[in-house]
């Protein structure tokens, strides 16, 4: 009888609570999460993530957007929490610029990058971008890079040469093009050179 006594506390004592199965962290894309295709907070989010908040639930943003490019969203929802861009390359905190980690490229990768898509790059079939210091260089502009630097606001850094950077901290490299033809046997390429976290289509 004792037995089954302790056997029942236990199981008591290891059940979860209500209070460690809540929610107390909310990590949100910005992209096809909260905002539109015109970059707008979504009607529905704002109150939603408001509502969460108020009950104790710590909103962040995590996305692959550089920094500046995602103030606009992270200010809308009001999280006090670090900034997490560059697909987690960079977090930084918003109210004193404080970074916390910032993993950089190796400036061999980069420059493989470069050899990879040298030949396209020159003939205009793609476009290839460096991140560095959150400013953007591109030596080409093709149709996807316009249309990109339209649709983010971003001011491009244009350059005579890409490799002429290479002795600086890149945290991003980013192919544009319109042509699955050239994407698609390059991202293979790319994904069998390097890991899944240095890869992403």
């Amino acid at each position: 009888m004792n037995e089954n006594k302790d056997r029942n506390d236990l199981a008591v004592q290891m059940a979860p609570s209500e209070t460690s199965a809540e929610v107390r962290l909310l990590v949100l894309d910005i992209d096809g999460t909260i905002v539109d295709e015109s970059n707008r907070i979504r009607d529905s989010i704002a109150p939603a993530i408001h509502s969460a908040q108020r009950r104790g639930v710590a909103v962040a943003i995590a996305t692959g957007r550089r920094y500046q490019s995602s103030l606009h969203a992270y200010d809308s929802i009001g999280s006090t929490l670090p900034l997490i861009c560059y697909e987690g390359a960079l977090i930084r905190e918003r109210n004193n610029g404080f970074v916390h980690r910032h993993w950089t490229l190796e400036p061999r990768v980069a420059a493989q990058m470069l050899d990879y898509t040298e030949r396209l790059s020159l003939s205009g079939r793609l476009s290839v971008h460096f991140y560095i210091q959150d400013d953007l260089y591109v030596s080409n502009l093709n149709d996807a890079s316009i249309r990109y630097f339209e649709g983010s606001k971003v001011e491009p850094i244009v350059v005579s040469d890409l490799r002429q950077l290479l002795n600086r901290a890149t945290t991003k490299v980013m192919v544009l093009s319109d042509d699955v033809q050239v994407i698609a046997p390059l991202s293979s390429q790319l994904k069998n050179s390097y890991s899944r976290t240095q890869v992403k289509q």
